[in-house]
């Protein structure tokens, strides 16, 4: 999910905040009553929801107010690189379930018993390289981070596709003084002649950051939030490590 598609924390839908007919279209998708049980820490969009399903495990719950009319798309998407993924040993969360109402969009992921990494230890970032391995070649979604990485660098998009709000908050670097607008000049220089990356094969996480790796006695568990992975190259969450 995009920083301009994003929610502030505060405006996250708290369990009593959830429509009823939000957990009565995850109960018909699943085939179990859906029971609140608590929000989950952190959620920079709409947070997330630690939920029971009746008669088997819990799970977690994600439902975001429908703002675009692409949306379920965006989610169903999302849950095939995650099944796409798993079936090459990426170790995310399998999704339970993905569905829409008149007013929202939802997901539904197994809940996994595990923190947040509290920091980017040498062994976490051992094995975080060695989890972007499995991304290499994996690409199986025409969402390429790549190619816009590259065209917002060179100033070529502005407030469209992927990131709205980056495109414009790099749209106006320019403005925040003469030293930044020359290195941003300098940038566009350098890339004047460069033709753009061709497109490249791996999947891209794009939120690999702490608070989307779980971590249990040492060792990553799971990665978490791949509702904007696309393809392009793993370099991309590298950087963002």
């Amino acid at each position: 999910m995009s920083d301009d598609e994003a929610l502030p924390d505060h405006a996250a839908p708290h369990p009593e905040e959830l429509p009823a007919e939000v957990l009565d279209d995850v109960a018909s998708v699943v085939g179990a009553e859906v029971t609140l049980f608590s929000r989950l820490p952190g959620g920079f969009d709409v947070g997330a929801m630690r939920v029971q399903l009746a008669g088997r495990a819990h799970a977690v719950l994600k439902a975001w107010p429908r703002a675009r009319p692409n949306q379920l798309d965006e989610a169903l998407r999302a849950q095939r690189v995650v099944e796409h993924m798993r079936r090459r040993g990426y170790p995310t969360p399998a999704c339970l379930g993905v569905g829409a109402t008149a007013t929202h969009v939802w997901h539904l992921m197994d809940f996994v018993d595990a923190a947040p990494a509290p920091e980017l230890t040498p062994s976490l970032v051992e094995q975080l390289m060695e989890i972007t391995e499995l991304q290499a070649g994996q690409a199986s979604e025409p969402y390429d981070h790549w190619s816009y990485a590259w065209r917002l660098a060179t100033g070529q998009e502005y407030g469209q596709d992927l990131a709205p709000s980056l495109s414009r908050a790099v749209a106006g670097l320019s403005g925040y003084s003469s030293l930044v607008s020359a290195l941003v000049e300098r940038l566009r220089l350098v890339c004047v002649d460069v033709p753009p990356p061709r497109e490249a094969p791996d999947m891209v996480h794009a939120d690999l950051n702490p608070s989307n790796v779980l971590v249990r006695d040492g060792a990553v568990v799971a990665v978490v939030d791949v509702g904007n992975a696309g393809s392009g190259t793993r370099a991309t969450d590298l950087t963002t490590l």
